[in-house]
């Protein structure tokens, strides 16, 4: 025993129904069962949280990734998949995109 921290008492059995009724179990979107078979030919993307500072540099973050990505492999990104988030929904990054080929 801790001094100065309370003892915690676990319950011994854990009622399963509460546990699983608990997960949220969304089935993926039907059309997005497509799996990439080579390197880059499916890019997802996700930046969490309410970090703006991050989010407002993810075209930036984008570009540099994919100049690296595409030399490595000297392959190219074919399509880009996020949560949507408005960081990927800008003009520049709409734009950015159609340039280079990459269907969102």
């Amino acid at each position: 025993m801790v001094i100065g921290i309370p003892q915690i008492n676990c319950p011994s059995q854990v009622c399963e129904e509460s546990v699983v009724g608990k997960h949220n179990q969304d089935q993926f979107p039907k059309g997005k069962e497509w799996r990439a078979s080579n390197p880059l030919e499916l890019i997802h993307s996700n930046i969490c949280g309410p970090i703006n500072l991050e989010k407002s540099k993810a075209l930036t973050a984008f570009k540099s990734f994919k100049a690296l990505a595409e030399n490595e492999t000297r392959r190219t990104i074919k399509v880009f998949r996020s949560d949507r988030g408005g960081e990927y929904n800008s003009k520049d990054f709409e734009s950015f995109c159609a340039l280079h080929g990459i269907r969102k």
